[in-house]
């Protein structure tokens, strides 16, 4: 029993400090901190009063656009077939951006939109003109086909400046999973007083009649030993060393450990009903030197507290319980490593997903951003060839006027000279 009681507090002890002491991910080094600048000591001159501030110029206000967050191309023959279609119209969806509308409305990836709003598609372009004209925060019917059956879609268009150009992409940390170590239920045994004791839960300390598991449980009693002398019984559960409050092992072997010789009352509570009992604290053995030793040889404390004089291992036993210790230290070892090389490849996965993720969305707006520029080029194209049409009609125009003009003065000077040759020529005056 005493050999079992050893082994389980040692390697208890040797697995808590090997889970101390394992790697953790290093953390990213904090940005340098910006020195100040130096105080200057020279007399600072009266400031001037400020001159009031210009108005701030109005910003320009961004104009907004429709957005339905898919990316598109032509139904080809091929392609018909494939979608399941009589005949290639439509628009095939190739990308669905699940934080926009199309997403939100449940639009797939080679899903075929046919029409809008009731207007069946003829292109992607038309597509694209009517998805602009319409103001954003409306709500538009699709009609599409999936796999060949006609469904029909509704979705809130949205803000494009607010979803594209304004989103902001969040990198979520990957939740870490701690390496999980079975501890045992600690025991302690004292060799000067005989009482192993073990910690007590809440609903325990409902069973034997004490509250939110205060006290330790008697395990067992040695027989001839002070505590079994004492009156002390398995299933006790002992509250009280004098007039200190036991709340675990690791009180009662602190309190036990400061006892001088001699006896001790020991508050119990056995059938539900608190009674105490003396125990008689025998002189120290001349082992306890050697066990504190043994413990100092570590060079730290334990967070739990372990009285290796009570436990009175000498170092003979140590010396046959070591291999014990390894195995335990090994296993323990071994299971840290592994749980940290499974969370290190979880990391990894969710880094990777991370950044695929960020590619696709930097692909996406980068595609999209293209389609405006070449949208806004042919526009501007258009626009050019208008007013060059313009020009040469408005030319064309003032020289028909200016010809129609002198064909109008020359009809004219005609009509005066046909006029004059008609005219009879006048008689003199009588004289």
């Amino acid at each position: 029993m005493q050999r079992t009681m050893q082994i389980v507090v040692i390697a208890v002890a040797l697995g808590a400090m090997a889970a101390a002491q394992a790697p953790t991910p290093p953390a990213s080094p904090a940005p340098p901190a910006t020195p100040a600048p130096p105080k200057s000591r020279a007399p600072r001159a009266p400031a001037a009063p400020a001159a009031p501030a210009a108005p701030a110029a109005p910003a320009a206000p961004v104009k907004s656009y429709a957005y339905l967050g898919v990316d598109i191309r032509e139904v080809t023959s091929e392609r018909a077939a494939a979608l399941k279609l009589k005949e290639p119209r439509g628009v095939e969806i190739t990308l669905v951006d699940g934080d926009a509308p199309a997403g939100k409305a449940g639009l797939k990836e080679h899903d075929v939109i046919l029409s809008f709003n009731g207007r069946n598609l003829q292109s992607g372009e038309e597509l694209r003109k009517l998805i602009r004209e319409t103001p954003a925060g409306q709500t538009v019917e699709l009609g599409i086909s999936r796999d060949g059956h006609p469904m029909t879609v509704k979705a809130q268009l949205a803000d494009k400046h607010k979803v594209v150009v304004m989103k902001d992409y969040k990198f979520v940390a990957p939740k870490v999973r701690m390496p999980h170590v079975e501890v045992p239920i600690i025991a302690a045994y004292g060799r000067r007083h005989g009482v192993v004791v073990e910690n007590l839960t809440p609903q325990l300390g409902e069973v034997f009649g004490v509250k939110n598991g205060e006290g330790v449980l008697v395990r067992s009693v040695e027989k001839g030993s002070p505590g079994d002398t004492a009156g002390v019984r398995a299933g006790d559960v002992i509250v009280r060393v004098g007039s200190e409050r036991v709340d675990g092992a690791s009180d009662w072997n602190r309190l036990m450990r400061a006892q001088k010789p001699g006896p001790v009352p020991i508050g119990i509570v056995r059938e539900k009903r608190q009674q105490t009992v003396s125990l008689t604290v025998p002189e120290r053995s001349a082992e306890r030197s050697s066990a504190r030793a043994f413990r100092d040889e570590f060079g730290h404390d334990l967070d739990f507290d372990l009285d290796m004089g009570d436990l009175g291992p000498s170092l003979e036993e140590l010396n046959r319980l070591q291999p014990e210790i390894d195995r335990a230290m090994r296993e323990t070892q071994e299971r840290i490593q592994r749980e940290l090389q499974r969370n290190q490849r979880e990391w990894q996965r969710d880094a990777e997903r991370a950044q695929k993720e960020a590619q696709r969305e930097a692909e996406r707006a980068r595609r999209e951003a293209q389609r405006e520029a070449e949208r806004a080029r042919r526009q501007a194209q258009r626009d050019l060839e208008q007013a060059q049409r313009d020009r040469e009609q408005a030319l064309r125009d003032a020289q028909r006027e200016q010809e129609q003009a002198q064909r109008d003065l020359e009809r004219s000077q005609r009509e005066q000279q046909q006029q004059q040759q008609e005219k009879p020529p006048e008689k003199p005056p009588p004289q």
